[in-house]
């Protein structure tokens, strides 16, 4: 029976009147062959997310239409931007959709050499992280809220002293940078303060030989403990060339992987060996030999220049020399992969280890600390987070209030690279601009900007930091078209580095091949080091 009380007309409700029915004709009556019981079975998942949907108050908001309309602006019709994404100093570049001003979508920049239009799950989910309400929104002076200008004023009382000692106790640590603008600012720092030292710690992604591989020429692959496919750093670009060689109308490639654990690369594997980290070594060296391996070397030699020997980045410098020495005797240096030359600054830095020996010995007096979380990440013998509590004056640079922000005397929140100007360099040497989608959405600074006030760069803008940094780059000559240009397509591909020299590898000494149980430490594929776990996507 329909207990609504609603009647369709004006007319049928004076009829219900007149005739003394409080409910419309044929109300009382179910036509339909589905029962009552039926009927409240199928729909009490609705009705009860109807319930629980009406227990929530939504916020008064107030609806502010333009005052202006921005000339570029059509409503309904979506803009894209190009920019870039850095993630273990490896760039990937991206189309952003920006519908009315707020960026909605990420997809893959076609005309970017690494990406090649596609994206990687890092990226795509990377707009979650823009509107995390759990983001550092406002600076932080032990914990209590602060101001940028605050923070200024600490800075400079202590650059006269700074300028008096060369820099002497101040440190630097960064995760690794692939900006060619905040490395000439780390080098105008250190330059000004011959002093200071600048360290690196990127516990998701170690050090490596940048490399280009190339997938479609390769026919026989071998991976020694190497996840190419599902590593966040492997360029959407070599997935896609691995798979379509994959298939027979383009010469059908062979895949042997050897790992420790199962990867997503060792699942598409034509053939798979579970081998523990020391006989991996072993095998690297060719000091052991059974009839699988044999009956790899023998594919391996069959298809000189077109095989390409792996090693994981979690592998032992010396499993990497002898991938390396493989590639070399086997002719796969030059064709299917490329050993790049290392001419970065990054090479300059100091390691991790060699911060905390300075911090435990008294010799540091201020640290900052840009995008990174060592409390959490740092190996628990070195002791960080005790370290970190004696150093005078410690600097946080992040986009979260996290477990190191949580012990240092300042905390300035960081720009999410959706709403900041940067710019970045991939291996193969391609020059991306990082350029923002919309404005902060909270009182954040980018790592441009706070270097500029170490430094005193004037301007501190930002936007006049990389522009005035391309402009040295592109020359002055024509400039804004050239600018204007860079921008639209958010790439300029440059040419390849040249190769580097990588000495033969050596036979593993005794101390490198341990014995016995052997425990793996490895960063999770989504959150990796922690630095994704508050986001929902992952």
């Amino acid at each position: 029976m329909n207990t609504s009380g609603q009647w369709r007309s004006i007319e049928e409700l004076t009829r219900a009147s007149e005739s003394g029915d409080e409910f419309p004709a044929g109300s009382a009556e179910w036509e339909d062959a589905l029962s009552r019981r039926e009927f409240l079975r199928v729909m009490g998942a609705s009705l009860a997310l109807t319930g629980a949907g009406a227990c929530t108050r939504q916020p008064r908001e107030a609806i502010v239409p333009y005052v202006r309309q921005p000339e570029e602006l059509t409503p309904g019709k979506p803009l894209w931007f190009a920019t870039a994404m850095t993630l273990g100093g490896s760039p990937h570049g991206l189309l952003v959709r920006s519908d009315e001003g707020r960026p909605t979508k990420i997809e893959g920049n076609p005309d970017h050499p690494a990406t090649l239009g596609r994206s990687s799950v890092h990226a795509q989910a990377a707009l979650l992280g823009l509107y995390d309400p759990d983001r550092s929104q406002t600076v932080r002076r032990r914990g209590q809220p602060s101001t940028w200008e605050d923070f200024l004023g600490v800075l400079l009382a202590k650059l006269p002293g700074w300028e008096t000692s060369r820099g002497a106790g101040l440190r630097l640590l960064t995760d690794s940078v692939a900006s060619p603008t905040l490395l000439a600012q780390i080098g105008a720092l250190l330059k000004k303060f011959p002093g200071a030292k600048w360290h690196v710690h990127d516990s998701a992604f170690p050090p490596r030989v940048p490399t280009r591989c190339h997938f479609d020429r390769a026919e026989v692959i071998l991976s020694l403990d190497s996840d190419f496919l599902g590593n966040p750093l492997t360029p959407p670009r070599d997935v896609l060339d691995f798979s379509r060689k994959r298939r027979p109308e383009n010469g059908l490639n062979r895949l042997y992987v050897v790992e420790t654990m199962p990867s997503l690369t060792g699942s598409m594997a034509d053939h798979r060996r579970a081998l523990s980290p020391a006989a991996i070594a072993e095998l690297a060296h060719a000091t052991s030999q059974d009839a699988w391996i044999a009956v790899v070397r023998r594919d391996l030699e069959a298809h000189r220049g077109r095989g390409l020997v792996l090693a994981g980045e979690f592998q032992p410098p010396a499993v990497h020399a002898a991938a390396r020495a493989l590639n070399d005797a086997l002719g796969n240096t030059g064709e299917t992969i490329e050993y790049l030359a290392d001419d970065s600054a990054l090479s300059r830095a100091e390691d991790f280890a060699t911060l905390v020996s300075a911090i435990q010995r008294g010799e540091v007096e201020v640290l900052v600390m840009l995008g990174v979380n060592p409390v959490f990440t740092a190996p628990a013998d070195l002791d960080f987070a005790g370290a970190l509590a004696t150093v005078p004056l410690s600097i946080h640079h992040g986009l979260y209030n996290d477990e190191t922000a949580a012990r240092c005397v300042w905390q300035i929140p960081e720009s999410h690279f959706l709403e900041t100007w940067s710019d970045a360099r991939s291996l193969d040497g391609a020059l991306s601009i990082v350029q923002p989608l919309i404005a902060p959405l909270y009182a954040t600074k980018s790592a441009h900007e706070l270097l500029a006030a170490f430094a005193l760069q004037v301007p501190g803008d930002g936007y006049e930091i990389i522009r005035g940094a391309w402009q040295e780059r592109l020359g002055a000559e024509d400039f804004e078209a050239r600018w204007r240009k860079v921008l639209h397509n958010g790439v300029v591909v440059a040419a390849t580095s040249p190769s580097q020299e990588v000495p033969a590898a050596s036979p593993p000494r005794e101390r490198e091949v341990p014995s016995g149980l052997q425990l793996l430490i490895r960063p999770d594929p989504h959150v990796l080091d922690g630095r994704f776990a508050n986001n929902a996507w992952l």
